[in-house]
């Protein structure tokens, strides 16, 4: 009976313990926000490119997801809920398998954000996500850890707390306020299928941090993303894709590039995957409505769900897995 007593008093003392360390979803967002940014990315000739998210994991170093930067040559940060912004120095380390990127930011000293890398994560799990979805800053939204995914060596948190394009490498907390992970894909076509890089993978890549890189050196980097295969397809009426790659589970990044004199928009462009033997085994058309500028591109990614999942790579392969086609496009009046 003593011992007994004695179990119940420790089980109780460790769960009081735990909840005393737990903190509200107010009190999360307010420690949080000072360490996330928002981040638009540019091209060559100074044009926005892509938006995304980021939090501070140095005083002037910040993660992000790699898809958020890949093909910009310049950037620069907003704080939530601040004035000002502040320029994106270079790179100082990348993975481009896990699908991020640590940068450097000039004259900014921010608190960073503690990192859970021990794996203590379990389905059912509360969590929060904080980025800034189509744009709307400082978005706060909780959720649960609704499956832990493994595909090949790799781990993935499966989340429903919503993703939206633009929250993208924003931090995914646990109900004590530390980074579980880091957002990367939403699945447009289920509901509430969101996925989260683990934290230990952010740790990794800290751990391999060097002197900031340029970002333009990653646009000719020896050992940049493989394509997902080979790109047929001819132009329709000069509108092209250039510039494909697959990042983290089904996120296909694209470029669409427009080399007409009169700016476009509802773009229709199909997706034809095949396996090993070429013979398609999905067929998804994606529709673009955003107008692209005459003579410029925009870089874009959307996540094609279906059997791409089940399409595994090899890096060094030069079969066609992909088949890409513009099908149709509006000119803007």
């Amino acid at each position: 009976m003593i011992r007994r007593a004695l179990f119940a008093l420790v089980c109780l003392l460790i769960s009081v313990s735990g909840t005393a360390n737990a903190k509200s979803a107010g009190e999360i967002a307010r420690s949080v926000f000072p360490s996330v940014v928002l981040l638009v990315m540019e091209d060559d000739n100074g044009q926005p490119l892509s938006q995304g998210s980021g939090f501070f994991v140095q005083r002037d170093v910040v993660v992000t997801n790699f898809h958020v930067i890949e093909g910009a040559s310049a950037g620069f940060a907003k704080l939530i809920g601040k004035r000002g912004t502040f320029e994106v120095l270079g790179v100082v380390s990348v993975d481009q398998l896990h699908d991020l990127a640590l940068l450097k930011l000039k004259g900014v000293n921010a608190p960073p954000l503690g990192l859970e890398v021990a794996g203590q994560v379990a389905v059912g799990d509360v969590v929060f996500a904080v980025g800034n979805p189509l744009g709307l800053e400082g978005t706060f939204s909780q959720g649960i850890i609704s499956g832990i995914r493994h595909v090949d060596a790799d781990t993935f948190l499966q989340i429903t707390a919503p993703i939206s394009p633009g929250s993208s490498g924003g931090p995914i907390l646990n109900s004590r306020g530390q980074v579980i992970g880091v957002a990367t894909a939403s699945f447009v076509g289920g509901q509430n299928l969101n996925f989260a890089i683990p934290a230990s993978y952010v740790a990794a890549a800290l751990s391999n941090s060097k002197k900031p890189r340029p970002l333009a050196l990653l646009k000719s980097r020896k050992g940049a993303p493989k394509r997902i295969g080979v790109i047929k397809g001819k132009a329709v009426q000069g509108v092209k894709i250039t510039h494909l790659n697959r990042s983290s589970y089904a996120n296909v990044t694209f470029s669409v590039r427009n080399l007409l004199r009169q700016p476009i928009k509802n773009i229709k462009i199909l997706f034809v995957f095949k396996d090993s033997r070429g013979d398609p085994i999905d067929v998804t058309e994606v529709f673009i409505k955003k107008t692209i500028p005459a003579r410029l591109a925009k870089r874009m990614t959307r996540l094609i769900g279906g059997s791409t999942l089940e399409i595994s790579l090899p890096r060094d392969s030069a079969k066609q897995f992909l088949e890409i086609r513009v099908l149709d496009y509006q000119f803007v009046r």
